[in-house]
């Protein structure tokens, strides 16, 4: 790293209040590696429930940004065009990115990759005449002046850092951009270190949701009007504030319920509203396994890496139809015929007469044992194993994504395999499996559901036999039987688990909050609300953003 932007980082660094130290969090045993600051690894402090001293409200805390985020923002502060770096991997906690970036540091090797991707964004920026003279409008042919370049870093500034600057940032961004000026003769070249140092701050990185008294309640804080901005963005673009909720900020119009109320309706109208939940029904529904499904050819034929991603389309394109296009009830996930295939996925599911080599809507026989999200190859497949299914992951799926049930991890001493024996139904191998008491606990909770999807085979086609037995597919759900899949969605659809499920999932996903589940007034209040307006997941947003569990936290 240049010195000069060395300096310039440990500066603007030292404006992050409220981070710690924490070698826990990046796997690191030594005494902390170097950060976007250039000094050691800031990680975030807090973002879960505050335990017995606050059992409904969530603490405060800082929260590095996602992979996503950093690059929406990017895009966002610099242009669709802007090159982005892959930064350090999400760490993903309750199925979520954003609750693991409560825990999120900077790593040595992650820092210098946010140094590089600084300065080739900076680089981009500046570096062609028409896009820097976009950016600087007040500069003159040889460049920008110390009156202008003071304006756009103070002005872009508060973009990059989510909340106006500093007067101590302010002077240390016109050092940088008056000492590299005068080194290198040249100005823009010192707006774009300026720039790059910002990008690299933890001012960007992290988020810092710190709180202040709440002059109405002093038993809680509540969030100050910048870092509203900041939540109500995150959380319904997925991205950095725009102007408008910026300005929103600085009037003091988030801290009142009206005008929470007021940007929340006008960020949920926007297509970037529809793009942000629909990452959020990604990571509720484990849309990112489907990448990493492997498959025996020998066994599956009709398996390929693109039908991989079709499956993947399949879901995200159902997803899209039903929540966003339709303003549907969430439940029809579960047991809707309507599905997008093509040509190769039809094969699959034995479809006829689709010919497109790309999605097209259809509609699935009355009588189709084959319905909802759960009757998709995306899930079927990717909770399989290579050669066989596995009702144990798809039991699994259902109880911890659907109905937000805990499943503890396996005991090391427990063999997992699934044996590859051609006269061994998947039903007997489970059977055989429970009569081990220390399977049989978690088993009994998972295997039950899993078997109802045991006339899917590991890719997802339909199948009446295995290992030469016919495949039965009954199975319970909390003592209520059922038949197949039909039965199962059917026992779903009117499970009230499945609605509070959602609000727990997106409060999670809002807050970053890992313990949503501890305020169950608010889970009941916005299950309510969510209930009685059809089950709308925009609905259930704008409740999720007016919560006191989004717009307060508890005192530490």
């Amino acid at each position: 790293m240049q010195c000069k932007q060395c300096v310039v980082l440990l500066l603007l660094g030292s404006a992050c209040s409220g981070v710690v130290i924490s070698q826990e969090a990046t796997g690191d045993s030594s005494t902390g590696g170097k950060s976007a600051a250039g000094n050691t690894t800031v990680i975030a402090a807090g973002g879960g429930a505050s335990g017995a001293a606050s059992p409904v409200l969530p603490a405060a805390g800082v929260f590095r940004l996602t992979s996503e985020q950093y690059r929406n923002s990017l895009r966002d502060l610099l242009g669709d065009s802007a090159p982005l770096q892959t930064i350090e991997r999400d760490i993903v906690v309750k199925g979520f990115a954003s609750v693991g970036a409560g825990t999120a540091g900077v790593a040595e090797s992650a820092a210098e990759s946010f140094e590089t991707g600084a300065s080739a964004a900076a680089a981009f920026a500046f570096g062609t005449k028409g896009s820097k003279r976009s950016l600087l409008t007040c500069a003159g042919t040889s460049g920008p002046d110390e009156t202008c370049a003071k304006g756009f870093l103070k002005t872009f500034g508060r973009k990059v850092f989510r909340r106006p600057l500093v007067a101590t940032e302010e002077a240390s961004l016109l050092k940088v951009w008056k000492d590299v000026s005068a080194l290198e003769k040249d100005p823009w070249r010192g707006v774009e270190i300026a720039v790059s140092a910002m990008l690299q701050s933890p001012n960007f990185l992290f988020r810092a949701q710190e709180g202040e008294p709440d002059p109405a309640n002093p038993s809680r804080k509540r969030y100050k009007s910048f870092e509203m901005a900041d939540r109500l963005s995150f959380f319904l673009w997925n991205t950095t504030p725009d102007e408008a909720l910026l300005a929103a900020a600085e009037a003091g119009d988030l801290l009142t319920p009206s005008g929470l109320q007021a940007q929340a309706k006008r960020l949920s109208a926007s297509p970037r509203a529809r793009v942000a939940l629909g990452a959020f029904m990604a990571e509720k529904l484990d849309l990112a396994s489907i990448d990493l499904i492997s498959k025996d050819a020998k066994t599956f034929p009709l398996y390929t890496p693109a039908l991989a991603a079709t499956m993947k389309a399949e879901t995200q394109r159902l997803v899209d139809y039903v929540l966003f296009e339709n303003n549907g009830d969430f439940m029809d996930l579960i047991d809707t015929r309507t599905t997008f295939v093509n040509k190769a996925l039809a094969a699959v599911y034995k479809i006829p007469n689709i010919t497109s080599d790309t999605l097209v809507q259809t509609t699935l026989p009355a009588d189709s044992v084959r319905l909802g999200i759960l009757g998709q190859a995306s899930f079927l497949a990717s909770k399989a194993h290579i050669v066989k299914t596995s009702p144990t992951l798809r039991g699994k799926f259902v109880v911890e994504r659907l109905l937000c049930g805990e499943i503890p991890a396996p005991d090391a001493s427990v063999d997992t395999l699934i044996p590859n024996d051609p006269n061994l139904s998947m039903r007997d191998f489970l059977e055989a499996h429970r009569k081990n008491p220390v399977c049989a606990s978690c088993h009994k909770l998972m295997d039950p559901i899993g078997v109802a999807l045991e006339n899917f085979d590991g890719i997802g086609a339909f199948r009446t036999q295995d290992a030469g037995r016919t495949v039965d597919a009954s199975g319970d759900l909390d003592g209520q039987p059922y038949k197949d899949l039909r039965g199962l969605a059917a026992l779903l659809r009117k499970s009230p688990e499945v609605s509070a499920c959602v609000v727990k999932d997106l409060l999670r996903y809002a807050t970053g909050d890992a313990s949503a589940e501890q305020d169950p007034l608010t889970i009941e209040k916005l299950t309510k609300t969510f209930e009685s307006n059809g089950r709308q997941l925009a609905v259930l947003a704008s409740a999720v953003a007016s919560s006191d569990a989004f717009r307060f936290a508890s005192n530490p």
